[in-house]
């Protein structure tokens, strides 16, 4: 609010709102380990990801960001927050990582994880 006071003492006010908009879209820092070709696990007939190496990180200019994974494909799979555990069948996965930040903002990243026998 904004109050002025002239010298015979006339004053006059005024309020105004401020709305600040984060239109910035997170920032990817890492999409996982990018197109992967793996076999099988042992006497297995699919590939079990132990560990967070495929898993996308990101930043945002806010501090509160989701990361979640949608796997189609050979595997099908939504809502992931990790591809640690996950275990993919043999041929071609496709892994869609989306980043969103609290105003709504959002980017995506993917790459292919093919599972072989060899």
């Amino acid at each position: 609010m904004w109050s002025v006071t002239d010298t015979s003492g006339n004053s006059v006010t005024c309020t105004y709102d401020i709305t600040v908009i984060d239109n910035i879209v997170p920032s990817v820092l890492n999409c996982g380990a990018g197109d992967q070709t793996v076999n099988v696990d042992a006497n297995e007939c699919n590939y079990t990801q132990n560990t967070t190496a495929w898993d996308a990180t990101a930043s945002d200019n806010c501090t509160d960001i989701t990361i979640t994974a949608a796997l189609s494909g050979a595997t099908t799979a939504t809502g992931l927050t990790t591809l640690q555990g996950v275990d993919f069948n043999t041929g071609i996965t496709t892994v869609l990582w989306s980043v969103t930040d609290t105003s709504g903002n959002s980017v995506t990243c993917t790459y292919d994880i093919t599972v072989i026998t060899t």
